[in-house]
């Protein structure tokens, strides 16, 4: 399995993305605009996109809606100290 190597978080400038993981070196990009839920579930996303290359973007979507929801539900939140 390929391990994230980094996360960072930036402005994506896309009407479609809101992160990117390039499977190759196991970097991530977030949009830095992104809170909660839909933060977490991006960023589980493209976790699973690093760690699953082979998964087709439909896997990973369902993957990620289920984890996120599940975390969110249970109250998981950024907290910013």
């Amino acid at each position: 399995m390929i391990k994230v190597k980094s996360i960072t978080f930036k402005t994506i400038k896309s009407d479609y993305a809101r992160g990117t993981a390039d499977i190759d070196t196991g970097e991530i990009f977030i949009d830095k605009r992104l809170k909660g839920h839909e933060l977490l579930e991006i960023l589980i996303h493209e976790v699973l996109h690093v760690q699953n290359p082979t998964w087709s973007e439909a896997k990973i979507i369902g993957h990620s809606q289920e984890l996120s929801g599940i975390l969110w539900q249970q109250n998981f939140r950024k907290v910013d100290l």
